[in-house]
């Protein structure tokens, strides 16, 4: 079946044809798909890398506190793409949106699917495995909570991005406890499952919920300086079962169909041979959109603002639902990889080391090589200073098996 094709304005050219607000704390992956998919992106994230501000689109630091006026002052009422760290920030959303003319419903969507009580009734109704979690209202509960002990747990917020805010359960860090006491309302525990974790990413229009890919989760076992559970990548696309397409498709429908939001959306899962678990729903664009967009030549952007804006016709969508099935039931013909290269100790990038990434820049997946490769992306400028922990750059992995993308990154990150 044919794809609809999205035209790609010319680099060079200054007019701000199909504009796209891009929101989050790092935009250079949905910013270069929006590009990929004929869009003039508007963009403000907090990581001004410099392979983002090189796409010739309008870009703001969110690092200025006067970021939201600076965007309400743009000239665009076009569809908006938020990133990882915005589904937190709803007040700011309500604000841009009702500011600008926008209708809320999909902040109320946002809100919605952020909602702790709403993962485990969509899971429980779709025959999706909720673990069982305790809810922390008050942190002296924390000193003798009601569970099995021969269980593994972990303490999570429903506050963090990128794992950052999952430890095991006891924890005994002093820093950790201190900000569980002060903010216990927003933490939970739940019993650890066991198996494959994976980001499914969905898509929904007035015609109903379709899954677009699969990638796995990528790397834990590299960079050991770090939070055992911090996002170190992904990997993907990924091939699913009949029986775990069937019931993922069950829950995107209920999610979809509840929520009444619109575009992307990417909910997290533990697979196991026995049961597929939930572990959280992100109404936005999540870091492994990326290497599907890429791998599958979907544009992945496009869609998510023609389900914005309900342009689509129900014979291109009925022909994407079935190109995604095929896909995600079939072997992988390539594979890419997504590894996220953190700090061990303060620096600050050095030109020549900002010269040797940029060099090896990912060009948006416009050439892909036919053997395993690496490129780089997320690129700080020079001088740009780095504290310990915070992401530095990205490697963008081509291969042709997991197991080719798995041996690139893990030589990559013992060369940090």
């Amino acid at each position: 079946m044919k794809k609809p094709q999205f035209p790609i304005p010319s680099q060079d050219s200054k007019s701000d044809c199909n504009p796209l607000v891009v929101l989050g704390f790092s935009a250079r992956a949905s910013a270069e798909c929006s590009v990929r998919a004929g869009h003039r992106p508007i963009v403000v994230d907090f990581c001004g890398d410099r392979d983002l501000t090189s796409l010739g689109c309008r870009y703001h630091s969110m690092a200025d506190p006067a970021w939201l006026d600076w965007l309400v002052d743009q000239p665009t009422s076009g569809p908006v793409l938020i990133t990882g760290g915005m589904e937190h920030q709803s007040s700011r959303l309500y604000d841009f949106f009702r500011r600008t003319g926008r209708s809320c419903d999909a902040i109320e969507s946002v809100v919605a699917m952020r909602d702790v009580k709403n993962w485990q009734r969509w899971a429980q109704e779709s025959d999706i495995v909720w673990p069982k979690s305790i809810a922390i209202f008050d942190a002296s509960l924390l000193q003798d909570p009601t569970m099995d002990s021969h269980s593994l747990w972990v303490l999570k917020s429903n506050q963090s991005v990128g794992g950052q805010g999952v430890h095991d359960w006891p924890i005994d860090n002093a820093t950790s406890h201190h900000r569980l006491s002060d903010d216990s309302q927003n933490y939970y525990l739940q019993q650890k499952q066991e198996g494959t974790g994976v980001g499914v990413t969905f898509l929904t229009s007035d015609f109903g919920t379709i899954l677009l890919g699969v990638a796995e989760s990528g790397f834990e076992d590299t960079q050991s300086f770090m939070p055992k559970y911090t996002y170190r990548g992904s990997i993907g696309p990924c091939q699913l079962s009949e029986a775990s397409l069937a019931l993922l498709r069950s829950f995107g429908q209920r999610v979809g169909n509840e929520s009444r939001i619109l575009g992307l959306w990417q909910a997290d899962f533990i697979v196991n041979p026995e049961f597929i678990s939930l572990l959280e729903i992100n109404p936005r664009w999540s870091a492994s959109m990326e290497l599907l967009d890429v791998a599958m030549e979907e544009r992945l952007v496009g869609w998510h603002v023609a389900c914005v804006n309900k342009s689509v016709e129900l014979s291109s969508w009925q022909a994407l639902s079935l190109r995604s099935d095929e896909r995600i039931l079939a072997t992988p013909q390539r594979v890419l990889g997504k590894l996220i290269h953190y700090a061990p100790c303060d620096f600050v990038v050095s030109e020549a080391q900002a010269s040797s990434w940029w060099e090896v820049r990912w060009d948006s997946g416009n050439v892909l090589p036919a053997e395993s490769a690496w490129f780089a992306a997320d690129i700080p400028p020079a001088n740009t200073q780095v504290i310990q922990g915070q992401p530095i750059r990205t490697s963008m992995i081509v291969g042709k098996t997991k197991e080719q993308v798995v041996a690139v990154g893990t030589q990559l990150s013992s060369n940090d």
